[in-house]
């Protein structure tokens, strides 16, 4: 199961539905106010000279041997930071020489910039024309030539106006966020134009803890679909404190969250979320959310589909967007709350901070095009992108109480024990409760059947497209116990009571949700030829890889998502586990092969640890593969030569006090390095600094 980027990136036929809403009257929506305001940003009608001027924060330091700089004020005419105009030098320095692999690698795949080895760290360079560093006004310096120069508000708003193209959540958002919680701490945000590239740099003690390096770009993949936008692009990222691999701290914790899903019977839906936040780091009084503000389709159809619909013409594909909007956001009172909503995030402004420790509820009413029918099919989906408001993974905790409303004939499907399944006139109500800590939850609803089985506590559901489909149901209901009766003997019980197996009209792929496996229909309808037929075979490796994750990366959670191979590696491990189990050691030695011959195509990329890090604008497919093969191959490989060398019974020890102890928490590599010590008592650091948090591929014969 892949964590997906804050978007929704799904494939479907456009559905042309007349705009309306599912909800009665609300309260009138809050403006959007201050998070507004620190945007309106403006320079003086002078400007001066300078000469020799340095500026250094954190990571970064400007040079600007000659030029003019003016001082960048608030509406309320406090300085908010310096503009500055003329050929300087921008410098970041990656301190850990851990990261210099994948700051390489990001450099030379989306920019034209070259680092630099220095004492210091590894450095990148580049120069710019003109550059805006906002930063709290105490640590600006006083510019001492008199305003003798022509103002440089016509450059000023250029730069703007080219910066605010650039897709990323806005930093007027945190900006806000951090005046009204932390006046004291430090942000500093730098961006440059004019250079080889637009470079952005963040120093955010505040939120996230961790300062760094983007550009921007525009992705050829999406270009060719219609979207010539640029997005911000990671080049590297280091935490202002402590280890680069140290799990972030979440300031608030989403804990709980009701969600009730009203669907149109076409894309159209309302949501209203009323969500239970917990202070963590001091007091909370801005919320920083994930949501996102649109919705994609594609037209056309991908070669993959049209081999699996011989009947379907392939069209141009055409990335279309359909808005999502807030409707409101209130408080527990039912007051009106300040918000915005925009570029994938929803800050909100509550009435009183909440105290650490302490609890605020918070609802928010959610209207927009939402449910994308992939390739015209009669279901739609809404997975792991951001379609309910959540802070980022370290910050989610949360049980759920689900309540979805769909028109017939199309049934809803949602994690969690089911608390009822009823008819209401013309439409199908489903309600569920799903048990924490959770960090993510999808939803779905279509022409599904629906068959289900209980066995010792446990209830096995299977939903079939496009009508029902007996043999396949009882054959995945017998897989899926079995499966889990394996799992359970040395991961223990499975952290969810109900678990539902969804076929999706796709073939060779699989994700799993909390409390969901969903597959392709090769799982369903065996049948084929060519690469259908291969999709087939590997059903049972795939099924158990997809059930594993109810227990890697939904049991043991993650806190970003540079610890995902404790779910992705760990979940193919214990496929290639299972496959041994039921069909012998020649199977389980094919994965070997496999894993050997794909994780040495990631020699010389990146640690398995930044895998995540992998962005390439002209050449995405190959950033794609890299990252497979780092969490797919190279990651089961360090698990085998662990297995290997610590014999059977002392590494399903190791996997089930893993769980027994990350179960239902937030896992990091470190934490598992440590079990894997206590376990065997034996020093793993030099084995996991080469393999794990180095670059080395390890050798299993």
């Amino acid at each position: 199961m892949a964590i997906l980027p804050a978007r929704v990136l799904v494939l479907a036929l456009v559905l042309l539905v007349l705009p309306f809403s599912l909800r009665g009257d609300e309260p009138a929506a809050a403006p959007a106010g201050a998070f507004r305001t620190v945007d309106d940003l403006s320079v003086p009608d002078s400007s001066r000279p300078v000469r020799d001027l340095v500026l250094s924060f954190g990571a970064a330091t400007v040079r600007l041997p000659e030029g003019r700089a003016t001082v960048v004020t608030d509406p309320d005419g406090a300085p908010a930071g310096l503009f500055l105009s003329g050929k300087g030098t921008f410098t970041w320095i990656s301190r850990d020489p851990r990261e210099a692999p994948a700051v390489r690698w990001t450099l030379s795949k989306n920019t034209r910039l070259s680092p630099t080895a220095t004492e210091a760290g590894l450095a990148v360079t580049d120069s710019f024309e003109s550059l805006l560093w906002l930063a709290p006004a105490e640590t600006l310096p006083e510019l001492a030539s008199p305003a003798t120069e022509p103002s440089l508000a016509p450059a000023f708003r250029k730069h703007r106006d080219r910066t605010a193209r650039v897709k990323e959540p806005p930093f007027a958002h945190l900006r806000a966020a951090q005046r009204r919680d932390a006046p004291d701490a430090r942000v500093v945000r730098v961006e440059t134009t004019g250079g080889k590239e637009d470079l952005a740099f963040l120093h955010d003690p505040f939120e996230s803890g961790r300062e760094r390096l983007t550009a921007s770009g525009r992705f050829q993949v999406r270009v060719s679909r219609g979207d010539d936008r640029s997005y911000a692009i990671l080049l590297a990222e280091q935490p202002i404190r402590g280890d680069l691999f140290d799990p972030p701290s979440p300031r608030v914790v989403l804990t709980h969250v009701e969600l009730k899903l009203t669907a149109s019977s076409g894309s159209d839906v309302s949501i209203s979320a009323t969500e239970t936040f917990e202070a963590r780091r001091g007091a909370v009084g801005t919320l920083l959310l994930d949501l996102v503000d649109t919705a994609e389709s594609q037209t056309g159809a991908t070669l993959q589909q049209t081999a699996l619909f011989g009947d379907v013409r392939r069209g141009s594909n055409r990335i279309r967007e359909r808005p999502v909007t807030v409707r409101g956001v209130f408080d527990e009172a039912g007051n009106a709350l300040e918000f915005d909503h925009r570029s994938d995030q929803l800050a909100v402004a509550l009435r009183e901070p909440i105290a650490e420790g302490t609890s605020a509820r918070v609802r928010v009413e959610i209207e927009g095009g939402l449910l994308v029918r992939p390739l015209g099919n009669n279901y739609w989906f809404l997975g792991l992108a951001p379609w309910f408001p959540a802070p980022p993974l370290s910050g989610r905790a949360f049980s759920a109480r689900i309540t979805m409303s769909v028109p017939k004939p199309f049934h809803p499907i949602a994690p969690g024990v089911t608390l009822r399944r009823v008819e209401d006139g013309e439409r199908n109500v489903l309600e569920t409760s799903l048990d924490g800590p959770a960090q993510n939850l999808a939803v779905l609803a279509g022409a599904y059947s629906l068959e289900e089985e209980s066995k010792d506590g446990r209830t096995l559901r299977v939903a079939s497209y496009g009508g029902r489909n007996r043999t396949a149901s009882r054959s995945l209901l017998d897989l899926g116990f079995a499966t889990a009766s394996f799992f359970e003997i040395f991961l223990g019980k499975m952290p969810v009571r109900e678990l539902t197996v969804v076929e999706m009209a796709v073939w060779a792929q699989g994700q799993a949700p909390a409390g969901l496996l969903l597959i392709g229909t090769e799982a369903f309808n065996p049948m084929g030829t060519g690469r259908y037929r291969r999709a087939a075979a590997g059903v049972n490796e795939r099924f158990a890889h997809e059930l594993s994750h109810q227990w890697w990366g939904n049991g043991v959670g993650l806190p970003d998502l540079s610890e995902q191979w404790l779910s992705e590696s760990f979940a193919e491990y214990c496929s290639a586990f299972f496959i041994r189990q039921a069909a012998g050691k020649e199977a389980y030695d094919l994965y070997l092969t496999r894993w050997r011959s794909r994780a040495a195509q990631t020699k010389e990329t990146v640690p398995l640890l930044l895998a995540h890090r992998l962005r390439a604008k002209n050449d995405q497919v190959q950033a794609d593969s890299i990252r497979t093969w780092l969490l797919y191959d190279r990651g089961p490989l360090v698990l085998a030569a662990i297995h290997r060398e610590i014999g059977d019974e002392a590494f399903l020890t190791f996997l089930s006090s893993v769980q027994s102890t990350l179960g239902g928490k937030l896992g990091t590599t470190k934490r598992v390095e440590e079990v894997l010590e206590a376990v065997t008592r034996k020093d793993w650091t030099p084995f996991f600094d080469r393999y794990v948090r180095g670059t080395e591929i390890p050798t299993v014969p």
